[in-house]
C-alpha cells in the first residue's frame, strides 16, 4: 500500500513539472516569435538580444540592442513589466530586480 502511495505521488509530482517546463517552453517560443527573433546558439553574432533572468522564482526577459542606449526594462511572459508602476518607470523597482535576479543567459536573438 505505501509503494501505491509513493508512486501515486511521484507521478502527480512529475505531471506538474513536466507541465510548467512546457508552459516556460511556450513562452520563450511566443516571445521569441513576438520580438522576431531565433534561439540563440553559442558564437552567434547579433546586435539585438533577449536575455533570461529569474527572480523571486518568476522569468523575465530583457530586451538588449547595440545600437541604442535602451533602459534595463524586465518583463514577464504576459509582458508586464517588472520595473513600472502605472506605466511609468519605477527606478527602486529596477535597482530591487538588477541587484536580485539571476542571469540564465541570452536566449533569443536577431534573425
Amino acid at each position: 500500500m505505501f509503494k501505491m502511495h509513493f508512486l501515486f505521488s511521484f507521478f502527480i509530482i512529475l505531471c506538474f513539472s513536466c507541465s510548467k517546463n512546457e508552459e516556460q517552453s511556450d513562452c520563450i517560443d511566443r516571445i521569441l516569435s513576438d520580438y522576431n527573433m531565433k534561439p540563440y546558439k553559442e558564437g552567434d553574432i547579433y546586435c539585438a538580444s533577449l536575455q533570461l533572468f529569474e527572480f523571486e522564482n518568476n522569468h523575465y526577459f530583457v530586451y538588449d540592442l547595440c545600437t541604442a542606449d535602451i533602459a534595463w526594462d524586465p518583463f514577464d511572459c504576459n509582458k508586464v513589466y517588472y520595473a513600472r508602476t502605472n506605466g511609468e518607470f519605477d527606478t527602486l523597482k529596477t535597482i530591487e530586480i538588477w541587484k536580485k535576479s539571476k542571469k540564465l543567459g541570452i536566449i533569443g536573438v536577431s534573425k
